[in-house]
């Protein structure tokens, strides 16, 4: 527990305090949105839904099979909602329409300071199982994660991230391919030096 003492967030008073542990709320809120780090997901996210319903913007938290099983349970035993944001992907209706069935691709194209990295070219660092890049950079590939839940899932989805300083957006192309048809999905979002892009928050705010 604490206060919003060292950083203020514009338009939310100084004075607002801030808990990690959703259990100490004085009433449950009808819905939380959360939009911290996989890792604080994971250790509030089952105490959440057992009172309220749960936005979750971590996705890639969901790569770790245990939590995403314990999630699903608490939400349906407790009647809860788990809810999706599609974050910086549209058409999220299309890979969820192609389903297993098709062939997915997920690559995502990223500046080295949002991953952290200090890379002096265009560099490839991961491409594989869209798992393994939701452990190693659970920041940063949450499209990716969105990606696999609506396809081919994590271990068949396959992820390529590269980290470039030249460029200064982040850009997460998906691809799909069936049985007579391909799409590709693109955009290309600002990223300001930060990890979330700017078509985020707007993505959200317009629902």
């Amino acid at each position: 527990m604490g206060r919003c003492g060292r950083q203020t967030i514009a338009g939310i008073p100084a004075a607002c305090g801030f808990t990690s542990q959703p259990d100490s709320l004085p009433k449950p809120a009808d819905l939380v949105v959360e939009a911290a780090h996989a890792d604080l997901l994971k250790q509030v996210a089952l105490r959440i839904v057992e009172r309220s319903d749960l936005l979750l913007f971590s996705i890639t938290a969901l790569a770790d099979e245990a939590f995403r099983t314990a999630l699903e349970q608490t939400a349906v035993k407790c009647g809860r909602k788990v809810f999706l944001p599609h974050g910086a992907m549209i058409g999220i209706d299309g890979l969820v329409d192609a389903g297993r069935r098709s062939i997915g691709h997920g690559d995502h194209n990223q500046e080295s300071g949002s991953l952290g990295l200090h890379r002096t070219k265009h560099t490839v660092v991961y491409e594989g199982p869209t798992r393994q890049a939701c452990a190693k950079f659970p920041r940063n590939v949450n499209v990716h994660a969105a990606i696999a839940l609506a396809g081919l899932g994590f271990d068949r989805t396959v992820s390529r991230i590269v980290a470039d300083p030249a460029v200064s957006t982040k850009q997460p192309p998906g691809r799909s391919r069936g049985t007579g048809y391909r799409f590709r999905i693109e955009v290309s979002s600002e990223a300001g030096g930060k990890v979330t892009g700017a078509y985020t928050p707007q993505a959200l705010s317009e629902h």
